[in-house]
């Protein structure tokens, strides 16, 4: 357990240039300042912070992100239910499960990925378009579908 918590911890504190840590401080004091000003209830403002965390850490690649997605998710999931998003609320408590086995998975193979590193992709030019053009495609034949299936006469 404890090296655990000492491979998070080296996680989450190492790896950070500058202009990341600048952003990482000014975006979590403008969620506070905001949800502030806002009035905002204090498990929101802990939620949002948390999600925050969660999706920068993600986005560099970090176990730790996880620990934060395990807070985030059951406060969002409270606040979509109690506001009737229940779609929200469903998808929530299924990431709330998932944040476990991510960790689990990640920690598992944290020795490979220590030495290989994460490997990042990402989609060419063409890919892109493909993907572009499907988007809209979709749009276009839902929204086709929609329109069918409620208008009202």
């Amino acid at each position: 357990m404890k090296k655990l918590f000492k491979s998070l911890f080296v996680d989450l504190f190492f790896g950070w240039s500058l202009p990341q840590v600048l952003w990482l401080i000014f975006s979590q004091v403008s969620l506070f300042y905001f949800s502030i000003l806002w009035d905002d209830a204090p498990h929101a403002l802990i939620a949002a912070q948390a999600g925050m965390l969660y999706t920068i850490l993600a986005g560099k690649g970090k176990a730790a992100c996880f620990l934060f997605g395990i807070i985030n998710t059951p406060l969002y999931a409270y606040i979509s239910y109690v506001h009737g998003y229940y779609g929200d609320f469903a998808l929530n408590v299924y990431y709330f499960f998932m944040m476990f086995i991510g960790l689990n998975a990640w920690l598992r193979n944290a020795s490979q990925s220590a030495v290989e590193g994460i490997v990042r992709t990402q989609l060419s030019n063409k890919g892109r378009c493909i993907l572009l053009g499907v988007c809209f495609l979709l749009t276009f034949v839902l929204d086709a579908i929609n329109l069918k299936m409620f208008r009202i006469f």
